[in-house]
């Protein structure tokens, strides 16, 4: 018996099919991949990325300036009760700040909303908020008094 060459070995259609079968995995593949790309996208982007960035040396020194500033802050969710407790560097309440809190969903566009906290008692703020989803949310609370800026970011998970 002699062996046959390689022209005899590679005659017919077969190396044709095994070329569209390659072809036609990645093809699948491919698809599959874009489905479920698309499918499962949440809606999140950074929206301004290049001006964020651009920007960064600005928010390292107002974060500076928060720490020299030396007030506390005590976030609490209860409920549907927002409380905050605002001291400054020598632990005393601080009073008459304007006091807004914007409440992210980390994981979903489309339902975040903004607050503003008011004065119950010297340094304790609160605000009754309405969730529309239960879950994750981010608390970004924002203090202004005077020429003053106090920021805190703190998450919760409402039940």
């Amino acid at each position: 018996m002699t062996r046959p060459s390689w022209r005899q070995m590679y005659k017919g259609a077969w190396p044709l099919w095994w070329l569209a079968a390659f072809f036609g995995i990645i093809f699948i593949a491919n698809i599959f991949l874009v489905f479920f790309a698309t499918e499962s996208w949440t809606g999140l982007e950074t929206e301004d990325a290049y001006e964020k960035g651009r920007l960064y040396n600005d928010k390292l020194a107002a974060a500076e300036r928060q720490k020299n500033l030396g007030w506390t802050a005590e976030l609490r969710l209860s409920g549907n009760r927002l409380d905050l407790d605002l001291k400054s560097k020598d632990a005393q309440a601080i009073s008459a700040a304007e006091v807004s809190v914007q409440m992210r969903r980390p994981t979903h566009e489309g339902h975040d909303f903004s607050v503003k906290l008011a004065e119950q008692q010297p340094g304790r703020y609160v605000a009754n908020l309405e969730f529309p989803l239960a879950g994750q949310w981010e608390a970004d609370v924002t203090v202004r008094k005077a020429d003053e800026v106090f920021r805190l970011k703190q998450r919760f998970t409402v039940k």
